[in-house]
């Protein structure tokens, strides 16, 4: 039976409105846009049935930054964000019970979704630069495909090398057959080079999302791949929803192409890489190694999730216990930082620190 059966999906608990909420991964308000005016534009230039389903001025922003990050593509497909992408490239490439290579820890919705298609989740572990080849070299020739974050990786924070992204196309390169799904979720303000392993494979697609830079409800995503991949997501997409609403595709397109907008996303860019590189200094004199590279999470190696999670609760702030986002991988917790303050920064990682500090001298003295 395939592991599907009976999935259960990872149901996230609401978070107490007294916590500082560095739990629910939402990006900090302050940066997105206001779309009342971008969607009230976008609703006059709505079009009906048998118009082409990715807006023309949204293809060509999307073209546009792909081409920037070294993808040369002529073509896109939108879809109603990145989970939508990857899971059509999965429906149009795999039958149930295929194994599927995914981050250890990674995104919790990522393996919700494969097993919810009946496919196995293959656990590969992760580290400050992605994916770990030896990791992935054991597990290759089991799999029928790997799906992989190039930067901001949710939730360890790492962000892949060229050094590393050319030993893992080695790794795959003896498998021609394999889908390689890139899902750089964040790339609109990731400001690290994208290094990708997918390109010049039969099966690729990456997967670009505007969800956690402009606002979680433009549900909306573009991908560029080989031709029978973007043709297999289409057919499927034109057979059921049709199309991303095109007033939502408008809008976004009209944020790219709006400067002050666009540097509002690069501000917020920097302040998560201030705001991380603090919570993981104070946490390292404090002699706990946390990791977060990139993106908008720092992801905690802790004794038990659990107590850590109380105590920084007690301390005002509400976390996410690890065992969600990890199969294989050590207990841990994640912290969201778009909404941390630096002044809130020490006393945080005092909280997340006093369990583990009380647990290494129990352990010396024990």
């Amino acid at each position: 039976m395939a592991d599907g059966a009976g999935f259960s999906p990872h149901i996230e608990s609401e978070v107490p409105n007294h916590l500082i909420d560095l739990a629910s991964g939402n990006p900090d308000s302050a940066f997105l846009p206001d779309l009342a005016g971008y969607l009230g534009a976008a609703v006059s230039s709505a079009q009906g049935f048998g118009a082409p389903a990715a807006d023309p001025r949204l293809e060509e922003a999307a073209i546009s930054r792909l081409v920037n990050d070294g993808i040369n593509t002529d073509r896109i497909v939108v879809t109603s964000g990145a989970l939508d992408a990857v899971e059509r490239a999965l429906e149009a490439h795999l039958r149930p019970s295929a194994a599927v290579a995914i981050e250890d820890p990674g995104y919790p919705w990522l393996r919700s979704l494969v097993a919810a298609l009946g496919l196995r989740a293959v656990p590969v572990t992760v580290d400050d630069a992605g994916m770990v080849p030896g990791a992935l070299e054991a597990v290759i020739r089991g799999v029928q495909a790997v799906i992989s974050t190039p930067r901001a990786q949710n939730p360890f924070g790492s962000t892949r090398t060229e050094q590393r992204a050319r030993e893992l196309r080695a790794v795959i390169k003896p498998m021609p057959d394999i889908l390689v799904i890139e899902d750089d979720y964040l790339a609109l303000n990731e400001p690290s080079p994208l290094h990708l392993i997918t390109t010049d494979r039969h099966a690729w697609l990456i997967v670009q999302s505007v969800t956690k830079t402009l606002g979680a409800d433009l549900r909306v995503a573009w991908s560029a791949g080989d031709s029978l991949t973007l043709d297999r997501i289409q057919g499927r997409q034109q057979v059921g929803p049709g199309w991303v609403s095109r007033i939502l595709q408008r809008a976004v397109a009209l944020i790219l192409s709006d400067g002050e907008a666009m540097a509002r996303v690069a501000d917020s860019a920097d302040a998560y890489r201030v705001r991380r590189e603090a919570l993981i200094n104070e946490l390292d004199d404090l002699g706990i190694t946390a990791h977060g590279v990139s993106g908008m999470n720092v992801w905690i190696p802790v004794h038990d999730e659990a107590a850590v999670v109380a105590t920084a609760a007690r301390a005002g702030f509400a976390i996410r216990p690890g065992q969600r986002y990890r199969q294989n991988s050590v207990p841990s917790v994640r912290v969201t930082v778009s909404d941390l303050q630096l002044e809130d920064t020490p006393k945080l990682a005092a909280a997340l620190g006093a369990r583990d500090l009380e647990r290494s001298r129990a352990s010396r003295h024990g």
